[in-house]
């Protein structure tokens, strides 16, 4: 972010575009867009929106971690990273995300798979068929990813890019309980119509968080071999 700017890019990115959607939603659903149709807004109330948006955004990016990432990304699917080693086979479902994600959501070439399998085989003193944790694998690639030339920066991108989706993607989660509640209660097709846009934006930003997730597993796995 430029100097003038008082937040990181991983705040803006995980954070503050996730607090202030959800608080304009909620502004939406619950308050009849009373602060969305301020035509001026006073120092004073940016103030306020930006810190409160910051706030909701850290308690966002901690239930959407719970949720989507820790609950349904680990018990629920595959992690990109396991797939990507190759040691378990993914399911119907995992096939057709995979489809939807494209490339880090399969199995990474041979080759390579091989050699990163060596390599972290050779660094916990046992055999390939033993090494079946990808978890293992991630953590030894973690650490030697600090001193690999320019991958770092990458990993920082995906990182924000994995965030960003995956916080969004919690908040059209809510937004469609929000406005289904809303449609059901007063009969307006309107908000029928808003509620398809949000769940199509849910789909759509968890195929997203799968795809940067997966992105920011493989840069460093493949920096053990």
């Amino acid at each position: 972010m430029k100097n003038y700017f008082p937040f990181t890019d991983y705040d803006f990115y995980a954070y503050l575009a996730s607090g202030g959607l959800f608080l304009a939603i909620i502004d939406f659903t619950l308050n009849d867009s009373t602060y969305l149709n301020m035509r001026e807004w006073g120092f004073a109330q940016i103030t306020i929106a930006i810190v409160a948006a910051y706030i909701l955004g850290h308690l966002i990016a901690m239930l959407a971690q719970t949720v989507l990432e820790t609950f349904i990304m680990s018990r629920c699917l595959e992690k990109p990273m396991t797939l990507q080693l190759g040691t378990v086979a993914p399911n119907w479902f995992e096939r057709i995300l995979g489809s939807l994600v494209g490339r880090y959501y399969e199995p990474l070439p041979l080759r390579t798979r091989t050699k990163i399998l060596e390599c972290a085989a050779s660094e916990l003193g046992v055999t390939v068929a033993e090494v079946n944790d990808a978890e293992d694998v991630f953590q030894i690639a973690f650490r030697k990813s600090f001193s690999v030339d320019g991958v770092r920066q990458r990993i920082d991108e995906f990182r924000n890019q994995y965030g960003f989706c995956r916080n969004i993607a919690f908040v059209a989660l809510i937004a469609t309980g929000l406005l289904t509640w809303k449609a059901w209660c007063t009969g307006d097709a309107l908000y029928w119509q808003l509620t398809l846009v949000s769940a199509v934006v849910f789909v759509g930003m968890f195929v997203r968080f799968v795809k940067f997730l997966g992105s920011f597993q493989a840069e460093i796995i493949r920096t053990i071999k």
